[in-house]
C-alpha cells in the first residue's frame, strides 16, 4: 500500500508492507533536495512515534 501527499515544498511517502508491518518512510524537499528516509516497524509503538515527530518537524518546516 503506498501514501503520498505534498506537505508544503515536501513530497512525502510511505509504502506500507503488510506481509510484515514495516513502513518505507520518504520525504523529499523540492527546493532543496533534502531527503529524509526511515524504515518502521509499524508493530513498534516507538516507530509510531517516531513517524508522527517526523511528519510534525516536517509540517513546522513548511509553514
Amino acid at each position: 500500500m503506498l501514501a503520498e501527499w505534498s506537505l508544503g515544498a515536501w513530497e512525502v511517502s510511505l509504502e506500507i508492507a503488510l506481509g510484515d508491518f514495516s513502513a518505507g518512510f520518504q520525504a523529499l524537499h523540492t527546493d532543496s533536495g533534502e531527503e529524509r528516509e526511515r524504515t518502521l516497524s509499524l508493530c513498534n509503538a516507538a516507530d509510531w512515534e517516531t513517524l508522527n515527530a517526523d511528519l510534525a518537524a516536517l509540517h513546522g518546516a513548511a509553514a
